[in-house]
């Protein structure tokens, strides 16, 4: 799991500001792209948007 200081620097380094997605959804996303080989599987659009803009997104039909 990214820590907080890891979340906080991903999110400015991304500027990512604005996404409407909320500090823990970063937090699972920074965790996912930190991680060799992990993806996200969510159900949420925007959450979903940014693991694919990240090339993270888990593909449903695998």
């Amino acid at each position: 799991m990214a820590t907080v200081p890891e979340t906080i620097d991903f999110i400015e380094r991304q500027k990512l500001y604005g996404k409407g997605v909320g500090f823990i959804d970063f937090q699972l996303l920074a965790s996912t792209v930190l991680t060799a080989g992990a993806l996200l599987w969510t159900a949420d659009k925007k959450l979903c948007a940014l693991a694919r803009h990240f090339n993270v997104e888990h593909d449903i039909a695998e």
